[in-house]
């Protein structure tokens, strides 16, 4: 199984246990960040705006929310502590 086919099916789990628990932020952030490793910027960028206004307090949310924006910069990410 390709890297993308992976991450497809994975993408498709998440959002099938969000229909059960529509504003679970950690599954959300899951989402988000499977988003972002598969290539789709908006869709990621969308899915931790989402995790923010679910639980402005999980900081996660707002991390990953900036790593979306990161691909427009042109030095690599910090590094994650």
């Amino acid at each position: 199984m390709s890297e993308q086919q992976r991450l497809a099916e994975q993408i498709e789990q998440a959002k099938t246990a969000l229909m059960i628990r529509p504003n679970d932020p950690f599954q959300r952030n899951r989402l988000g960040n499977l988003y972002r490793q598969a290539g789709r910027l908006e869709e990621a960028i969308v899915a931790h705006k989402r995790v923010i206004a679910i639980d402005p307090n999980l900081a996660d949310g707002a991390f990953n929310l900036g790593l979306d924006y990161w691909p427009a910069r042109t030095s690599p990410p910090p590094p994650r502590l």
